[in-house]
Formats: C-alpha cells, structure tokens, sequence
C-alpha cells in the first residue's frame, strides 16, 4: 500500500505564494494560476513534463539567473511547487475532488480568473487531449472556464459579482 503525500501546512502553501508573487518575470504565474494549471495537467489525457510547465510558472526559463535570488530559494521553491502537485494528486485519489486555492478579490474583481488563466495554460501544453472535451455538447460547465478566464468576453461580467450573487448563481 503507498502512502499518499500530506498536504502543505497553511504556512508552507503561504510560503509558496510568496515565493511565487516574488518572481520576477511578469507573465510568472501567481499561485492561484499555479493550482489551475496543476489541475489541468492532472487531468490531462497527456503527460506533460515538468520542462514544459516549469517556463510557465515561472514566466520564462527556470535557468535564467533572475529567477530566483539564489539556489537555496530555487530548490526551496521547488521542492513546495512539488509538493503542491502531490498533494492534488492526492486530493484527487482520495475524493475525486480538490478544493482550488483561490484569492479574493481576484483578478479584475473576479474570483478565481488567475485559477482559471492557469488551467487553460495547462490544456494548452496538451492540446490534443483536451479537444474532445471543448468540443463536446455536454461538457458545459468546462465552458465556465473560458468565461471566468476572459476569454469569452473580457468584459465580464458587466458589473461586479457580490457574493451573494456568486452563490445565488452556483446554488442549486
């Protein structure tokens, strides 16, 4: 029987999302970004190699010497970055579903458009896997994605979502 991996203490996922607001490079994801795109790649039909992903996150090549201040910070950053990936993977295996890390108030106002930024990268290292989903009629809420990410419409929404509406609207 293996073990699955614990989860990040709330200081080590803060930890995390420190280092990762730290990065230099402007495209460098935040790590609401990071969750999604580390959703999309768990779920992802195709394996996608950490040499891929790694200039994602980091916005640029993890070798470029302004990436991190010094060696100690890039392998204390990745080694979280791993754990963080293990630790969804495991929330995955146990319930069939993971709870996103998510700030509030979000990107442009709305909650969760960094997460959903992150997982549309992530489909995008793996294109060919995803198409069936985007293109299947009963795979709507996926569609949410685009929309929550701008990609849809980048003025959406017209006026800001207040949390009630927020859950009037995901309220059964």
């Amino acid at each position: 029987m293996s073990t699955l991996p614990s989860a990040l203490s709330e200081s080590e996922i803060d930890q995390l999302a420190a280092r990762l607001a730290h990065l230099v490079h402007p495209d460098a994801l935040s790590l609401e970004g990071v969750d999604g795109l580390f959703c999309a790649l768990i779920a992802s039909p195709d394996l996608v190699a950490p040499s891929e992903y790694l200039p994602v996150i980091l916005g640029g090549d993890p070798g470029d010497s302004r990436a991190f201040p010094d060696l100690s910070d890039a392998n204390t950053t990745m080694s979280l970055l791993m754990r963080y990936w293990n630790s969804i993977v495991a929330d995955f295996e146990r319930e069939s579903i993971h709870f996103p890390y998510v700030e509030e108030p979000g990107v442009d106002g709305i909650v969760g458009r960094d997460w959903a930024r992150g997982y549309l990268k992530g489909t995008r290292l793996a294109p060919a896997g995803w198409d069936d989903l985007w293109n299947s009629d009963t795979e709507g809420q996926l569609l949410s994605i685009p929309l929550v990410a701008g990609e849809v419409d980048s003025e959406w929404p017209k006026e800001p979502l207040t949390r009630e509406k927020r859950e009037s609207c995901c309220s059964g």
